[in-house]
């Protein structure tokens, strides 16, 4: 990889990935135009195959760089656009600014997502261009199925499946942006988003973990004990991720008016989606959003406010994603309980419901999930059904040693 990538942190597990270990004797196998020509049964080595994909964008790189077509830089691209302007047909003036492709593909979506396709746009500029260029410079609209096909093979080796499969979603969506445009023909789109998804075995449950009630108890009783402003507008973070299940997203953007603590429910309007939910919440959860509106005051504006390192409060100044996080893990610390994650808090308010018999249909809505399959992979029911029914089965072993080390 080139190392202009560990510039992003976003990035790094591009980076991180290995080549894998060859798992029989070498085969006869060649990357002939974005087709794999096997002879014989044995597939070769991982390294092999992304070492093969790689000379492939090589062989295809200077296509990109040197191409008459190319994007002008982010410098240039004022003033002497030759292509898609802001300006109408034949106008002339100062804001004749290009449109890139992944300008125009990013604009339609939520912050958040911007920073996710974002991201995954990056990755695939600098695999193309070893670097040398960005989502906006590279010039998108001359890709073919060779360069996206050869994409696919060296993201699936360096990257989580989930990575790859957002980096290869990003691309998609840029390249169906360039044929929208006019960029690209009807034949060339097709060819080049041709790329199947990498599937990876899906864990019976999601990822992370469930905290347990004590956890949760510790969590609060370390905000209760803290003497500062700050302390109450945490117990409020954690209570709406444990006992309300918001997303860190969702908890940072909520408004004054979103709480209404006499109805004890919460209204979520910058949900996933940009669906909008309510969410009941219980006794403690509104009694501890009653102690910071005292501490706040009945200010309009974002619910939650950033906090000076002393503690004291910044006014009308909202919390940020990376505000959740740091809460989060600062508490957890505090706590001394096991490191976990603003979503292992809405992992746990789901499981908690699933447990109390609530039933999937609900949970589904309080998630906010768009399917119930989603909702499904946090139950984790199953699972301490089976535990109980290992525990049934008896076998006798009476234990010869203690817990000390065996020495021999």
């Amino acid at each position: 990889m080139h190392p202009n990538m560990e510039e992003s942190g976003m990035l790094a597990e591009v980076l991180g990935g290995r080549a894998g270990e060859a798992v029989a004797a070498p085969a006869r196998a060649n990357w002939i135009e974005g087709v794999w020509v096997i002879y014989g049964d044995v597939l070769p080595a991982p390294a092999e195959l992304v070492e093969a994909a790689l000379a492939v964008v090589e062989r295809h790189r200077a296509e990109l760089l040197e191409a008459p077509g190319r994007s002008l830089s982010a410098q240039a691209r004022v003033g002497t656009s030759k292509g898609p302007t802001l300006n109408g047909p034949g106008e002339q003036g100062p804001w004749q600014v290009q449109v890139t492709p992944a300008d125009l593909y990013l604009s339609g979506m939520s912050e958040a997502s911007r920073r996710v396709m974002g991201d995954g746009l990056r990755i695939a500029a600098l695999i193309l261009s070893a670097g040398q260029v960005g989502p906006a410079e590279l010039p998108w609209q001359l890709l073919r199925y060779e360069h996206t096909a050869a994409l696919r093979m060296v993201v699936q080796q360096e990257c989580s499946p989930s990575t790859a499969n957002r980096v290869l979603s990003a691309v998609r969506g840029v390249l169906k942006t360039c044929w929208r445009m006019g960029q690209m023909g009807t034949d060339q789109y097709q060819r080049a988003t041709d790329i199947v998804r990498i599937v990876a075995e899906k864990p019976e449950q999601a990822a992370g973990r469930a905290l347990t009630p004590g956890e949760m108890e510790r969590l609060l009783r370390v905000c209760e004990q803290d003497a500062r402003p700050k302390s109450v507008r945490d117990a409020l973070i954690l209570g709406l991720g444990l006992y309300g299940g918001l997303r860190r997203r969702e908890i940072a953007m909520l408004a004054l008016a979103d709480f209404a603590v006499d109805e004890a429910q919460v209204t979520v309007r910058e949900g996933k989606g940009r669906k909008t939910r309510i969410v009941p919440v219980n006794s403690g959860l509104a009694a501890v959003c009653a102690d910071w509106l005292h501490v706040r005051g009945d200010a309009e504006g974002f619910l939650l406010w950033a906090c000076v390192k002393g503690g004291g409060l910044v006014a009308h100044s909202r919390i940020s994603d990376q505000t959740v996080y740091d809460v989060v893990l600062n508490r957890a610390a505090e706590a001394g309980i096991r490191r976990f994650t603003p979503h292992d808090m809405r992992r746990t308010y789901s499981g908690e419901l699933l447990d109390a018999g609530v039933d999937l249909a609900t949970v589904q809505k309080l998630m906010g999930h768009s399917s119930a399959s989603t909702t499904a992979g946090y139950d984790r029911r199953g699972v301490q059904a089976r535990r109980k029914a290992a525990e049934m089965l008896h076998m006798r072993w009476e234990r010869r040693f203690g817990d000390e080390l065996y020495q021999r």
